[in-house]
């Protein structure tokens, strides 16, 4: 597990045949080709003993944990749509740096994948993203019938992982 800029990375390097990217932004800006395989969106995690979330305005200067090259930045975005002051008080590489980081502190706060944690989905509908595949090797066929098996008999077990179906 890595984010979407260290994984991309390693694709350059020829070091993988094929990655999934929690978010396609970065694919789109570098034009690269890929599939969507599901849907994820992130849920606010919260230090022990913090004060409970009920809606958008009770994030109101609160302090976060950044993920760097994830999609919380549909989390910052509507956070500021929403007219909401916040400060980003950490910057950490993975999301379970991110919630170990903020288990482990008062009143801290992220955003992280549904997929992988519980939490309050204050942002639920502001942060569904696409998780998508990206065919790094295009000389294995074997990663082409990869790809087909994630498309077809592969949901199921994708929505199992705690993703949304395309």
């Amino acid at each position: 597990s890595s984010n979407d800029k260290d994984a991309l990375e390693l694709a350059k390097r020829g070091v993988v045949d094929i990655l999934t990217l929690d978010d396609p932004l970065i694919a789109y800006e570098l034009n690269i080709d890929f599939t969507p395989i599901a849907y994820d969106y992130l849920v606010l995690i919260s230090s022990p003993n913090s004060r409970e979330v009920k809606s958008i305005n009770d994030l109101e200067g609160l302090e976060f944990v950044n993920v760097e090259g994830s999609a919380q930045r549909l989390a910052w975005n509507s956070l500021e749509h929403y007219d909401i002051n916040y400060s980003l008080k950490y910057t950490v590489n993975s999301q379970f740096d991110a919630f170990k980081l903020v288990k482990n502190s008062e009143n801290l706060h992220s955003f992280l994948n549904a997929s992988y944690f519980k939490g309050n989905e204050i942002l639920k509908f502001d942060t569904r993203h696409v998780i998508s595949i990206i065919k790094v090797n295009e000389d294995k066929p074997e990663v082409d019938e990869f790809i087909e098996y994630l498309l077809n008999d592969g949901q199921e077990l994708i929505e199992k992982q705690g993703f949304t179906l395309i």
